[in-house]
């Protein structure tokens, strides 16, 4: 599990280097980066599991389960559902 969410981690760390003030997990990122789960048996983490993990390495952060919607055209938007990772 640890393995599997340091992906995560260093997409967040790479979000704050940015500037961002926090960072979205989509809920169709089950895989971030093509990461292979390290027990093929069993199904990936779900949210709450990550979310539990991800407060262990950011305690001072608020992870919440978000859905927005987001531009993606002029005239098109995008449901985005997911972990929120803030430290603002």
């Amino acid at each position: 599990m640890k393995q599997y969410v340091e992906q995560y981690v260093q997409n967040i760390l790479g979000a704050a280097r940015l500037g961002n003030t926090s960072y979205m997990i989509s809920d169709n990122s089950n895989n971030p980066r093509g990461h292979q789960y390290p027990e093929p048996w069993r199904a990936p983490p779900t949210q709450e599991e990550i979310r539990e993990a991800l407060l262990e390495k950011f305690p001072d952060c608020k992870i919440t389960y978000e859905e927005k919607w987001v531009s993606t055209g002029p005239t098109q938007q995008e449901l985005k559902k997911g972990l929120v990772v803030d430290w603002s």
